[in-house]
């Protein structure tokens, strides 16, 4: 736990120095983002609750961490589903004169999981 909290305070130092002026496009910037997913259909719905954060490292590359947690529901079933995942970009700025474009190469990795939990009514 605490190797995790050096790390992650050592990447946002890390970035804090990297940073650049504002003439850089939204894929080099610093964001968190926090968001809701949802899906339903016939015979399933899905909700979840979404944060996404995107830490510039480099005038060219670019630390994403994001997670979730939410619920399924599938016929008679009941799941708790949450997950995080870790993804890096890498990108060039290119000033076409009045305009400016920053394509780029995004390599991420996830985990997620899935947990079954009932609803019991305890009560006399």
């Amino acid at each position: 736990m605490k190797l995790t909290t050096l790390l992650i305070l050592l990447v946002t130092l890390t970035a804090n120095l990297f940073a650049q002026s504002e003439t850089r496009s939204t894929i080099g910037s610093y964001y968190i983002g926090l968001g809701y997913r949802g899906y339903s259909d016939d015979v399933s719905d899905f909700d979840s609750l979404v944060i996404d954060s995107n830490f510039p490292v480099h005038p060219n590359f670019d630390l994403g961490v994001g997670g979730y947690i939410g619920s399924i529901s599938v016929l008679n079933l009941d799941l708790l589903s949450y997950g995080v995942d870790v993804d890096a970009k890498i990108h060039n700025k290119f000033d076409l004169g009045s305009a400016t474009i920053d394509p780029y190469f995004s390599l991420g990795i996830g985990l997620s999981a899935i947990e079954s939990y009932n609803w019991y009514y305890v009560g006399s």
